[in-house]
């Protein structure tokens, strides 16, 4: 590097480390990148990574998920590659109103960066997601042309790593040795002393928040070791707090809710507080942790200040993700579940597993120790040589792609000894009494009438309940259209049904009154055997008053039949 350039070099260190000390993290975070492109050395790119995490930065607005997309873009365009605005957006999941590609195009404003480098060989590292599958390749190649316009030699090993892949198509094989090569002809600058003496008070720094992230990790593997005790939790609150981190105040808000008692409370009480909401509007991606990459945006629980409920939305999980703390403190898991993480994932307290069908390799992890704690689990019955002889030990059994005969063989075994509640899908009718395009076996009778009539008289005595999601739904934790709980009356027979209405996104184009008279006449055959219709959850998709009026008129026309308004 030629003496003129040393200086400069040595001006941008000097330049962060008296930002540094004013307490101006932009310039700070400005200089320092500046430096890191000079030189490429890899103890810069550490440490402006180190020090760019630790700056906190204005959160995204918005509550819901487009929201947020938009607030994504302007922020995007808005920035033009300054550094702290960085982390922001990569912290933000994909969403359909940024394309992927879109979303890469963006992000190149701020070549190079040591953050962006690391944030794009994450990204290599997880498969696509089904919904990016369309364009999957294209995206691939821009995320590696982007991670080689980077420059950054500390991501060789990884790249290396991803080359050796069997499965690699041969064009990104070529294109990831490309990057590999560029990688390699990286010159670097090592520091001399007067660089060294004007990094030392920003090393210096580094060494302080390394030493705060190492208690932070600590406090963390103590939660993570005892999930459900409540005291490390507390413990790391209060250092959070002492802190000035906003999450400690998340995490004792939500312990004080989860203290109070599950019966007394009204469901306001219940409810998170405005302030809880606000936390993790502003908070979520971070305090997700390493899973954030991986869980979908929608259906993410939090429960006593950590994520408790997810769902997988990556085809493929590292060897290091699977092994993260951060799964132990789940209780409910959907998505797309591999075999990989149930086998060596910290899961011991997960309660409800869904998104993994396979109901033999289920008992095959059950018999080896793992999933001990499960008691609501999904699976598919679509091989018609499955075995029911081994006792499952659930609570709950919800069950995909079910023949009749496959149904009675299954409520007739041992896997159903001490089973409450059954679960099943069903095809409603459209109006005019033409069904939605039936995508299971098609000797299956998926109608909500047959499904009823088979399973309110084959459903043991001791399953006290019945529940029924449309069709449509893909993620059992988020159910689509309308979901029915069946529950036994005095009599023993499933009379009492609570209704609970979704989102319906395959006929966004019905109006609402249109949807609601096609719900309310679903349940005209059913009638005579119902004793009580309970209506609960409406979302606005439907005419809730509309809704009540017809269904009063239901129970009008049967006098057995009550109606209920949550």
């Amino acid at each position: 590097m030629p003496s003129e350039d040393r200086r400069a070099l040595v001006r941008s260190l000097a330049a962060a480390s008296t930002a540094m000390t004013r307490a101006d993290p932009r310039e700070m975070a400005e200089q320092l990148r500046r430096a890191w492109r000079a030189s490429k050395d890899p103890s810069l790119a550490g440490i402006y990574e180190l020090l760019l995490t630790a700056t906190p930065s204005e959160a995204l607005a918005g509550d819901d998920p487009g929201e947020r997309a938009h607030a994504w873009r302007q922020r995007a365009m808005r920035a033009r590659g300054e550094p702290l605005e960085l982390q922001v957006l990569l912290a933000e999941p994909w969403h359909p109103n940024v394309p992927e590609l879109e979303r890469l195009q963006l992000l190149s404003r701020w070549t190079p960066d040591p953050l962006l480098a690391g944030a794009m060989v994450e990204r290599l590292r997880l498969a696509l997601a089904p919904r990016e599958r369309l364009g999957g390749t294209q995206i691939i190649a821009d995320t590696i042309r982007l991670l080689a316009a980077q420059r950054d030699p500390r991501q060789l090993d990884t790249l290396e790593l991803l080359a050796r892949d069997a499965g690699l198509s041969s064009e990104l094989r070529r294109q990831l040795q490309a990057a590999i090569a560029g990688l390699r002809a990286v010159s670097l600058t090592p520091l001399d002393a007067s660089a060294r003496a004007a990094l030392a008070p920003l090393e210096q720094r580094a060494r302080a928040q390394r030493r705060e992230q190492a208690a932070r990790a600590a406090l963390l593997d103590a939660v993570h070791a005892d999930p459900d005790a409540d005291e490390p939790r507390l413990v790391y609150a209060d250092w959070l707090t002492s802190r000035g981190d906003p999450r400690g105040e998340f995490i004792t808000l939500q312990l004080e809710r989860s203290a109070r008692p599950t019966t007394a409370p009204s469901a306001r009480e219940r409810a998170p507080s405005a302030r809880e909401r606000e936390l993790l509007r502003r908070h979520e991606a971070e305090w997700t942790g390493v899973l954030h990459s991986v869980l979908s945006a929608e259906g993410r629980v939090f429960e006593r200040g950590f994520i408790a409920a997810g769902s997988i939305e990556a085809a493929k999980l590292d060897r290091d993700l699977i092994q993260a703390g951060s799964w132990s403190t789940l209780r409910s898991l959907d998505g797309h579940v591999p075999i990989q993480l149930l086998s060596w994932g910290r899961l011991h307290r997960l309660r409800t597993l869904h998104g993994f069908l396979s109901l033999e390799r289920f008992v095959e992890l059950r018999a080896a120790g793992r999933l001990e704690a499960v008691e609501h689990y999904e699976c598919s019955l679509a091989d018609p040589n499955l075995r029911f002889d081994t006792p499952l030990g659930l609570r709950s059994l919800l069950v995909r792609r079910a023949l009749d005969e496959q149904l009675r063989a299954l409520l007739s075994s041992p896997a159903c000894a001490r089973l409450e509640q059954l679960g099943v899908y069903y095809e409603p009718e459209r109006l005019g009494g033409s069904a939605r395009r039936w995508t299971g076996d098609h000797r299956e009778r998926p109608s909500l009438r047959d499904r009823y009539q088979l399973l309110s008289a084959e459903l043991p005595a001791h399953v006290l309940g019945l529940r029924m999601l449309d069709a449509e739904t893909s993620r059992a934790s988020r159910p689509r259209g309308c979901e029915l709980n069946f529950t036994r009356d005095e009599h023993g027979q499933l009379s009492r049904v609570r209704l609970d209405l979704h989102d319906k996104p395959s006929q966004a184009h019905l109006p609402p009154h249109a949807r609601t008279g096609e719900v309310a006449g679903s349940l005209e055959p059913l009638a005579t055997q119902l004793t009580r219709v309970t209506l609960g959850e409406v979302v606005a998709e439907y005419d809730r008053g509309q809704l009540e009026t017809e269904l009063r008129a239901l129970a009008h026309a049967h006098p057995g039949c009550v109606l209920a308004l949550d």
